[in-house]
């Protein structure tokens, strides 16, 4: 387990360190660096919006669930009411 690990963390730092070098040589002007923020955003706001739409894990809320006492409505798309 250590082992791999360790290796997808070595793997991680030279795909980091290769992605950090190409993007220091393409954005080099300023709203370039706030396109990429703003489209890594969507991106992830997206990808979340659509792993919770289509997932059908519908779970009971309990009295010490974190949501249910801090009075947090959740949104469950594909879950029946109740």
């Amino acid at each position: 387990m250590g082992v791999i690990g360790g290796l997808l963390g070595a793997l991680f730092v030279i795909v980091n360190n290769k992605v950090n070098f190409y993007r220091k040589k393409i954005l080099t002007q300023k709203w370039i660096k706030v396109l990429e923020a703003v489209l890594l955003v969507g991106i992830t706001v997206t990808t979340f919006f659509m792993c919770s739409y289509f997932s059908d894990q519908c779970t009971d809320e309990t009295p010490d669930d974190f949501m249910v006492k801090k009075d947090i409505e959740i949104k469950r798309f594909n879950c029946p009411e109740g």
